[in-house]
């Protein structure tokens, strides 16, 4: 259907160029050639000749692969969705003493625990010394981890000494190291030990402040006390006798 007002032209054309007057301004010619008074009413525009580009197919990446990967990667099953492990209850250690075939999981506790820690053997050796109080919070064989701490004592006549606690760092602020710590003191207490002595490192603020809930006081500092030359303080806890 023709258009119902033709475009007007300017006379004022150049020179050699009158011909383009019968070209068709909708024709798709880069050289077709537009004077400045040259004007296309809306209502004439055929925009139906020249449909815009789908969007989808300009801007989708074709797949490359060869044929036989791509009907591979259609017929692979899902990927497996991991399942996080639940952290074990506190309820499901029992404290018991510690036991030679509790060593290699309370050596691996030492080495995520102390800068400089102990040695299997030397925790293997308070096992055979006698005045010795070991102590481990262990659980099922199933269970992850199956000791969730230790503690080792001695005995000193009227001083009970601690040597050793820690507990694992995967479940630790659960109150397993309170319940280590209070059992040893009921310990003390019963075999008529008039205080409970320990060392803690200058620098950790934290154990300090978990043993002064519980009464201790800082007795005296010694001086590099540890291998790498930090000072420790020697902490007391003074027991009342046990009631009879």
């Amino acid at each position: 259907m023709p258009c119902a007002k033709r475009a007007r032209v300017s006379k004022a054309l150049p020179r050699g160029s009158r011909w383009r007057r019968r070209a068709s301004p909708f024709a798709a010619s880069p050289a077709f050639f537009f004077p400045r008074t040259f004007s296309v009413p809306t209502r004439c525009r055929r925009l139906d000749r020249f449909p815009a580009p789908s969007l989808s197919r300009s801007t989708a990446r074709p797949d490359r692969r060869p044929r036989r990967s791509r009907e591979s990667t259609r017929d692979r099953a899902p990927p497996r969705r991991s399942v996080a492990l639940r952290k074990p209850e506190p309820a499901q250690y029992a404290i018991r003493p510690a036991e030679t075939g509790d060593l290699d999981e309370i050596a691996r506790i030492e080495r995520a625990s102390f800068r400089i820690p102990w040695k299997r053997e030397f925790f293997e050796s308070e096992l055979r010394e006698p005045y010795r109080f070991t102590r481990v919070l262990g659980g099922d064989p199933g269970l992850v981890p199956r000791i969730a701490g230790y503690l080792f004592a001695v005995s000193l006549y009227e001083e009970f000494h601690i040597n050793k606690i820690a507990t694992d760092p995967r479940v630790r602020h659960r109150g397993l190291g309170r319940r280590l710590l209070e059992d040893a003191i009921v310990r003390a207490r019963n075999i008529g030990a008039e205080s409970v002595t320990l060392e803690v490192r200058l620098s950790n603020l934290p154990a300090r402040e978990f043993y002064r809930s519980y009464g201790f006081h800082e007795s005296f500092r010694r001086k590099s006390y540890y291998q790498d030359g930090e000072d420790a303080f020697a902490l007391v806890l003074t027991l009342a006798p046990a009631r009879r």
